[in-house]
């Protein structure tokens, strides 16, 4: 089995995209995990509720963490912006998806706003057999990117962005020491890896990345195998087809009205975010349509659904993004 893991805060600027994304997916051959902040305005309110039983439709394994349960005492320790915003803890949980999955599944990481388009990009790959299988490795650096293959990706110098990061379960438990079926268990594990003089910012790809390249697998030189595809170790990374390297770090990575054409579809897309009740506009889904022309009347259905919803001021006060 393939899973994507997610996870949304309760705040509309992103839970919104979870039923939209979840449908996405599992057109490409994953089946979502998403961590839902427990919050009340998943049962309490409209949107909530719209929120849920969409994502209930769609086959999504839905697993609630309480983010100040998972800081447990450590919260004392940490710095306020990860103590106090659910969306840093919600950004890390996503690293435990494995805690719920059988041996042998593969299980990625991706954001609730990365809207994946390629059909070619994220179907099976021979390369997941491999105990990690990153695609779109190159997205990040600890210093300035450079545009030449470095001789190999040194731990502590090269960082994994969460999209897309994967690896079989038994490598997620090893690496991360996940603790099977529990995922509040599983983020104390990952949060005690925090030092206070950390940024809590991307903490959860500094996590991944870290035991990743700290594997006695990844050890040794990163190597070209064909196009689209490099390997260190038995970690195996991939980019868009035909793609090098030099192309730069992100190939194929759009935001709505930039770069966009419906007959070239890029790898994923990003729909501009929405900061207040009347930001959600049908537009802005437009390459879903063209990508999944099946989904076209759910998702307008959706929206027209959920975009009066939004306009509950309750669902925007003291939030913060996830």
């Amino acid at each position: 089995m393939r899973y994507v893991s997610l996870a949304v805060d309760a705040a509309p600027t992103y839970a919104t995209f979870l039923p939209v994304v979840a449908r996405m997916w599992e057109r490409l051959g994953y089946r979502t995990i998403a961590h839902l902040e427990r919050s009340p305005v998943w049962t309490e309110t409209a949107f909530g509720r719209l929120v849920t039983a969409e994502i209930e439709r769609a086959g999504v394994v839905s697993v609630a963490i309480d983010p100040a349960e998972s800081l447990g005492a450590l919260g004392a320790t940490l710095p306020p912006t990860i103590r106090s915003a659910a969306a840093n803890t919600m950004r890390v949980v996503r690293l435990v998806a494995a805690a719920h999955t059988a041996p042998g599944d593969f299980v990625m990481t991706a954001d609730v706003d990365m809207l994946p388009l390629s059909r070619d990009f994220f179907a099976e790959h021979a390369a997941e057999s491999a105990p990690v299988c990153i695609r779109r490795p190159f997205y990040h650096a600890w210093g300035e990117a450079s545009l030449h293959l470095p001789r190999s990706l040194a731990r502590g110098e090269w960082r994994f962005a969460m999209c897309y990061a994967g690896a079989r379960t038994e490598a997620w438990l090893d690496m991360l020491g996940l603790v099977p079926g529990d995922s509040a268990a599983s983020m104390a594990v990952l949060l005690g890896t925090f030092s206070p003089g950390d940024s809590p910012w991307d903490l959860d790809e500094r996590i991944f990345s870290s035991a990743v390249l700290g594997r006695p697998g990844s050890m040794g030189a990163l190597e070209f195998v064909e196009a689209g595809r490099y390997r260190q170790g038995d970690v195996e990374l991939l980019e868009p087809s035909g793609a090098r390297f030099e192309d730069n770090v992100s190939p194929g990575l759009c935001r709505y009205g930039v770069g966009y054409r419906a007959d070239s579809l890029p790898i994923d897309y990003i729909p501009w975010r929405f900061y207040c009740h009347d930001g959600l506009d049908c537009a802005q889904f437009g390459p879903v349509g063209d990508a999944f022309p099946e989904l076209r009347p759910w998702l307008g259905e959706y929206v027209e659904a959920v975009r009066p919803l939004l306009s509950d001021h309750s669902l925007w006060t003291g939030r913060c993004c996830a």
